[in-house]
């Protein structure tokens, strides 16, 4: 019965063009975001950067990304910018939050009255008076193979 049912899948995965994921290809709801980041005073540190689907942990909490990395700036700025690849991300809304982590102490140090002290930000250089950025005004739209962002850090 088990030998009948994956002949079954088999044929009807053949039969209706699901063969393109046997053959390994990307899944065609799926692209890739390059994050440019420029604006960076030094190279000292680490770049810590965080894919958001939603607002939940955005700006904040770079764990609760969809997808996050952290590597050093030394080793990513080219040419006074830094290019940072997201692959295989299914389309969708997101926003992007880069921190330059001067001192490599992966959280951003803030002075007595919360102001941060250390280079940040977001998709669509989304800024806000005295506020993180918001989730809507830093989204973007996933919808074909692939998608630029270019934010520059502040300080």
């Amino acid at each position: 019965m088990k030998n009948i049912f994956i002949l079954f899948f088999v044929v009807f995965n053949l039969l209706w063009g699901g063969n393109a994921r046997f053959a390994g290809s990307m899944d065609q709801r799926e692209g890739v975001v390059t994050v440019v980041i420029t604006g960076f005073k030094n190279q000292t540190g680490n770049i810590n950067i965080a894919l958001f689907n939603s607002k939940a942990g955005f700006p904040d909490d770079g764990e609760k990304g969809f997808k996050k990395s952290i590597v050093p700036v030394s080793e990513y700025l080219k040419d006074g910018k830094a290019v940072i690849h997201f692959s295989a991300v299914p389309f969708g809304r997101y926003a992007v939050m880069v921190m330059h982590d001067e001192n490599a102490n992966r959280k951003m140090d803030k002075n007595f009255l919360g102001i941060p002290q250390e280079g940040y930000c977001a998709s669509n250089n989304a800024a806000s008076f005295l506020a993180p950025p918001r989730f809507e005004k830093a989204s973007f739209e996933l919808s074909a193979g692939a998608i630029d962002v270019i934010c520059k850090i502040g300080y």
